[in-house]
């Protein structure tokens, strides 16, 4: 659980009295600090920004938040509001869409469904594209990450947790959990793993996804979750790197970039990591919201220097067929005036005339 909460409204008094009514208290006892003022915007038409606030809870309002939550884990409110929360509302046409507590959809929900086909193509350089690392950034800030063994009885969550969601899919999966500092690696061997994975592993993070949420919501630190079914992830990472690889060769030969479509920040983290010491090359993500391209950029200077390793030959200085003769018409008239071809001299034989 969080030490603080925060709240929104159209000025600062509104949000103020949203947080007094929801956590039953009174104004003059409420601590809070003022994120942001909002603003009016144009006209009171465009750019609107509602004000926000932090609440500073006390312990006595942290144990009871803590133990209402814990009644609602699994319920089907719980769990639907989860499931809102990563693949957004599927009404909405828009993704400023919000709901109706005046509370914004979480900046690292699923912005659209990943184009799974799209794994060669050229690259492109506009400028209305942009990096935007927003969405990659944790929910808690780094004094909230863990740095010991994450509790047993977040750990038994963790596992209580993935387990049902299991049973519901396949039977006979037995699961497995390594406590680390500060993360929870689970792996599931047996039952239909096919099923658990996905195609393309996108079932598999949304269980991730699901254990993830469900287990931070009762940390007071940031846990690092982690799913596995009989080894997938490893071969997923190899499979990346020899992809990496591969398109890093073929951006440095044809001199143009090539990108890999959509793909979430773990599998991004690795083609960067994999490509980070080529220098022949620049890589680049693309795009906004959780699913990103990641595009190979060849470096120009590279590109040049391999085109200069094989020149162009004129017409003249290629080899030319042994049929024809290579010596000049000069040498050739030299060669015949000096030579010694003795030219035979016809003499005249009189003839006797017969008187």
């Amino acid at each position: 659980m969080k030490p603080f909460l925060e709240f929104e409204g159209k000025n600062v008094n509104k949000a103020v009295k949203t947080a007094c009514s929801e956590l039953n208290i009174d104004k003059k006892d409420l601590e809070y600090d003022v994120l942001s003022s909002g603003s009016s915007g144009i006209f009171g038409l465009v750019r609107i920004k509602n004000a926000k606030i932090r609440v500073k809870l006390s312990k006595a309002q942290e144990n009871t938040i803590k133990a209402s939550e814990k009644i609602d884990v699994f319920s089907s409110e719980g769990v639907s509001s989860l499931v809102d929360e990563a693949f957004g509302d599927t009404g909405s046409k828009s993704n400023n869409f919000k709901s109706s507590n005046n509370k914004p959809i979480a900046k690292n929900s699923f912005t659209g469904k990943p184009d799974g086909n799209k794994y060669f193509g050229k690259g492109t350089t506009s400028s209305n594209i942009t990096e935007n690392t927003a969405t990659e950034r944790p929910e808690f800030p780094r004094s909230f990450m863990h740095k010991e063994p994450v509790s047993d009885e977040i750990e038994a969550l963790g596992l209580e947790v993935l387990r049902k969601i299991t049973d519901l899919i396949t039977d006979d999966a037995v699961i497995t959990v390594k406590n680390d500092i500060g993360r929870l690696s689970f792996n599931i061997e047996g039952g239909k793993s096919a099923m658990l994975i996905g195609r393309r592993g996108q079932t598999l993070e949304a269980l991730q996804y699901l254990v993830d949420k469900i287990v931070n919501k009762q940390s007071d630190y940031r846990i690092r979750v982690q799913i596995d079914v009989e080894g997938y992830l490893d071969t997923r990472r190899d499979n990346l790197k020899s992809l990496a690889r591969k398109l890093a060769e073929k951006a440095k030969y044809t001199g143009k970039s090539t990108t890999i479509g959509q793909m979430n920040a773990h599998d991004r983290r690795i083609v960067h990591l994999t490509l980070k010491d080529d220098k022949g090359i620049r890589t680049q993500s693309m795009g906004d919201g959780y699913y990103r391209r990641l595009v190979i950029f060849p470096r120009k200077s590279q590109y040049r220097n391999k085109k200069q390793a094989q020149p162009y030959r004129p017409y003249s200085q290629r080899t030319t067929p042994q049929h024809h003769s290579t010596q000049p018409a000069t040498n050739m008239v030299e060669n015949l005036n000096e030579s010694s071809v003795e030219i035979p001299v016809e003499i005249p034989v009189e003839t006797k005339m017969e008187a």
